[in-house]
């Protein structure tokens, strides 16, 4: 009975009324002619079609992008970002945004109950939203029920509405209803409607929405028109939409006043004009860019009123180009071919004539006649035709014959890279297959060459057919260790059976795996050496090869006999291990050396140490209280870390469930879901040496010296912001420098760049790093060239596992950098190559003082800090591609910086 009465009175309430939906819709799609012709307001460049969404505005691209793809519209030049978002409006945004804005006009029609209203402009579009199960009707028409002073289609658009919105319209009910019953992991989830909870866990798991902070979500807030347009722009990448203009492809050719996109599937090229109204932005970036920022031969996104481009976003960095390396063996003009001899192999190159460019050594545009036979050159051909063709040719050399004088940068393979003594150029030669190499007129390899090492040397027809090193840091030899001198001072060894010698430095580094910090001490008879000699012919360094030595990390104790020497441990699976100790076998304690007798009152049963040894003699032994490595595998079902270890072992370590505390410098409120993989962890055990109860996570923030306060063991350090910290230097602090060599306070000197590393949430070590910047000139497979602040140019090789930082993206891919990118080149915690690219910073200019040798820029608020920088002797100031002095600045100019440790390498003015 209190259904049937219900019913009748909804039916009375549902009183039916049928909406002869007979309208004519108008295109609307006019922004981009009024934006092309109001590009510009008193000589400002506009980032949108509205006037009250400012440069610099936290959702122009956004709202640029909607408003051009007909998405969103304004009221005239305003679009009033700060507004609420009318339901009405929300659905209208999101039917555009799903591409079926024609199709609304098929709309049939509907019921309505008396209290859901909504506006005549906005009914086809909510017609067609409960046809296509944006919208249940029973639901919304609940929703005005329980709002009758508020018309439906007015009403402010939740957080939690607009979330249930979205997910229906990318097809993701399914995932909403998975996720009903579960919390979400924000404070206020209580305060999220159960009816909307699937759909709001749905849009954060993905990506779409986040919350107003960290841990709430404010379910109830009013979306505003500026958030609305960023979430349809951010939910484009889930859909397959086809908006009138828009295009995407491979942007083959830039100039001033035109683009070239390459469609891949079509295999066709488009021309698009391009002028001050286009608007330019980046994947990694929400702010506008600009036209000398884009990548050629990556993927961008345009939209155009005809051929006029209104907008283009650079996708991605990945450049579809390959470079190859090979001497010109014939250019045919008439088959559009260039063949190339590679590897003693002829290979032809087809190009385009009109688009080709022929790049000089050093950057001149040339002729194509400027491809001579036997020219050195460096191809670069794009990798998505079905043809592909050559874009550029870089001319390294013609056939030379010379001699000269110079220094080392690198050798691989036979490419030998050098610095010429006269010039200071950079040189890079191949070397000739009977090529001779000599040093104290003993006939070496190419292998034996090392940075740095001075040298005479020939060249014959662009071949090296002849090194001389007069001075080296460091040659190698292979021998075989026989003993030490009583006094320390001479090592011999054989090589081929016949007993050499040689005096060692005072500074000698031994490296024996699995050996924290070895001594000649720890050399045994046998071992299989390699050693660094220097110029003088002296032992710099040893390194023992393969002496077999096996580790055994956290083994228990049985038993310590200290009369016969022999200590008897397990294994994890119990497996026995019967170790003798001897004289030269190490003990450590929180990576402190230690006596036999010092340590032996920890050798007692069940203690938990890690062992290094040949066959059954310990090399050394340590106290385990904690393990050190990178992370390289979490399981949080079984409660276990994989750690790949310094020694170069690795171990599987239980932690304490349901889960270790876990530090990480900054966020004092870190869990075991912040961990990374790849992270360099300290895992502190618990007292019975069985579990992992602290995970510290390893941290490194750049920093340069100001100044160092050797007797009160203070250091004053300015990171990349420009912000001085002074910093008391306890004795536990591990200062080295980029080899690892330990330093002291009175060694270290203001502008020396340095690595603060941090284990956890306290500094545990300062490294002195070598850092190289520049702007890239030439990007090969092996290395780059760099034009550095000074004028000079210089080549970084690559290393395996060089990292490329892009504003906090990394990669492994060299080829993405690119020509003309500032870039700076150090290594990181782990020793391993970084190379960060600076990609400028957009800012006003305010004023030069010329006392303090500071340029200084417009603060963003009260709270910026990052406003004045480093003017240096080096620094370059351009006007677009022209040079200019500070002084041509003026106040308000908009100009792009490039910075490197707060020391500006170039400002270009943005027109």
């Amino acid at each position: 009975m209190g259904e049937q009465k219900n019913m009748t009175k909804r039916s009375i309430f549902y009183k039916t009324f049928i909406l002869a939906l007979v309208f004519s819709l108008t295109a609307t799609l006019t922004a981009g002619a009024a934006f092309a012709d109001e590009a510009t307001t008193g000589g400002e460049r506009m980032a949108t079609p509205f006037a009250d969404v400012a440069k610099g505005h936290w959702a122009e691209k956004h709202i640029a992008k909607l408003a051009l793809q007909g998405i969103v519209e304004g009221t005239g030049t305003q679009f009033a970002p700060n507004r609420s978002v009318s339901r009405q409006d929300a659905v209208i945004m999101a039917i555009r945004f799903l591409g079926k804005k024609e199709e609304v006009a098929n709309a049939a029609t509907v019921t309505f109950p008396d209290t859901f209203k909504v506006k005549d402009y906005a009914k086809p579009y909510v017609v067609f939203a409960f046809q296509e199960g944006l919208l249940i009707n029973a639901e919304e028409f609940e929703l005005a029920e329980q709002t009758p002073d508020v018309e439906w289609g007015a009403g402010e658009a939740s957080r939690e509405w607009v979330a249930k919105l979205m997910i229906r319209a990318l097809g993701e009910t399914v995932r909403a209803e998975q996720s009903a019953s579960s919390s979400s992991t924000f404070t206020d989830d209580n305060k999220i409607s159960s009816k909307y909870r699937g759909f709001v866990n749905a849009a954060v798991s993905l990506d779409l929405m986040k919350g107003v902070s960290a841990t709430k979500f404010d379910p109830q807030a009013a979306v505003n028109r500026a958030m609305m347009a960023t979430l349809l722009s951010r939910a484009q990448s889930k859909v397959e939409v086809e908006y009138p203009g828009q295009t995407k492809g491979l942007l083959t050719n830039v100039t001033a006043d035109s683009l070239t996109l390459f469609d891949v599937e079509k295999q066709q090229e488009q021309v698009y004009t391009a002028g001050s109204s286009t608007l330019y932005y980046r994947f990694d970036s929400e702010k506008l860019s600009e036209q000398a920022l884009m990548t050629p031969y990556a993927e961008v996104s345009l939209i155009a009123n005809g051929t006029s481009a209104l907008y283009v976003e650079q996708l991605n960095d990945d450049v579809k180009l390959e470079t190859i390396q090979g001497k010109v063996n014939f250019v045919s003009t008439q088959q559009s071919k260039l063949f190339l001899e590679i590897n003693n192999d002829i290979q032809d190159i087809p190009f385009n004539a009109s688009e080709l460019k022929i790049i000089g050594s050093e950057g001149e545009t040339l002729q194509l006649s400027s491809l001579v036979k036997d020219s050195v050159v460096e191809v670069q051909r794009d990798t998505f035709r079905t043809e592909p063709r050559a874009v550029s040719v870089r001319i390294q050399g013609a056939p030379v014959s010379k001699t000269g004088t110079g220094k080392i940068v690198s050798v691989s393979g036979s490419s030998v890279q050098l610095t010429n003594d006269a010039t200071g150029q950079v040189e890079t030669w191949t070397a000739a297959p009977q090529a001779l190499v000599t040093w104290n007129n003993e006939v070496r390899a190419l292998t034996d060459l090392k940075a740095g090492d001075a040298i005479s040397y020939e060249v014959t027809n662009s071949l090296i057919t002849k090194i001389v090193m007069t001075q080296t840091s460091g040659k190698t030899i292979n021998g075989e260790f026989v003993e030490i001198t009583a006094d320390s001072k001479v090592v011999n060894y054989t090589v081929n059976g016949s007993i050499e010698a040689k005096y060692l430095a005072t500074n000698l580094k031994v490296t024996i795996k699995g050996i924290n910090q070895p001594t000649i001490s720890d050399l045994v008879r046998g071992d299989k050496l390699e050693l660094t000699i220097n110029d003088s012919n002296v032992v710099t360094a040893i390194s023992v090869l393969d002496r077999g030595l096996e580790i055994l990390n956290g083994a228990k104790v049985v038993a310590y006999y200290p009369e016969q020497n022999n200590l008897i441990v397990e294994d994890a699976s119990g497996e026995p291990y019967i170790f003798k100790l001897i004289s030269r076998t190490k003990y450590e304690y929180n990576d402190a050396a230690m006596t036999i007798d010092e340590v032996k009152g920890f050798l007692t049963k069940n203690r938990k140490v890690s062992i290094s040894y040949i066959d059954k003699t310990a090399v050394s032994v340590q106290i385990v209280f904690n393990y050190t490595g990178k992370l390289i595998n979490m399981n949080q079902t079984t409660n276990h870390l994989t750690l790949a270890l310094d020694n170069g072992s690795s171990l599987v370590l239980p932690y304490l469930a349901p889960a270790p505390s876990v530090n990480i410098n900054g966020k004092p409120s870190a869990t075991i879901a912040d961990l990374k993989i790849g992270d360099t962890v300290t895992a502190l055990l618990d007292s019975a040496q069985e579990k992992a109860i602290v995970i510290q996570v390893h941290d490194v923030i750049r920093m340069e010296i100001v100044s160092v306060d050797v007797s009160g063991r203070k250091i004053k350090l300015r990171n990349t912001q420009g912000a001085v910290t002074e910093y008391a230097v306890p004795t536990h602090w591990k200062i080295t420098n980029e080899d690892g060599a330990t330093l002291t306070l009175n060694q270290l000197s203001a502008g020396q760049s340095v690595n603060l590393i941090y284990t956890g949430n306290s500094i545990s070590a300062l490294k002195v790093v070598k850092v190289q910047t520049g702007k890239v000139a030439a990007v090969y497979p092996d290395r780059i060239t760099l034009n550095g602040a000074g004028g000079n140019t210089f080549d970084v090789p690559f290393v395996s596992g060089t990292t490329i930082d892009r504003n906090g993206s990394l990669s492994n891919s060299t080829s993405s950098l690119a020509v003309g990118e500032w870039v700076e080149v150090r290594n990181d915690a782990q020793g391993q190559q970084l190379i960060t690219v600076s990609l400028g910073m957009t800012k006003k200019f305010s004023k030069y003082d010329s006392i303090a040798k500071e340029l200084h820029v417009l603060r963003t608020s009260a709270n910026d800090l990052n406003y004045r920088f480093a003017v240096t002797p080096d620094t370059k100031f351009f006007d677009g591609g022209e040079p200019i002095q500070v002084g041509a600045l003026k106040s308000g100019d908009t100009i792009i910086l490039y910075v490197s440790d707060g020391k500006l390498l170039e400002a270009v003015r943005s027109q």
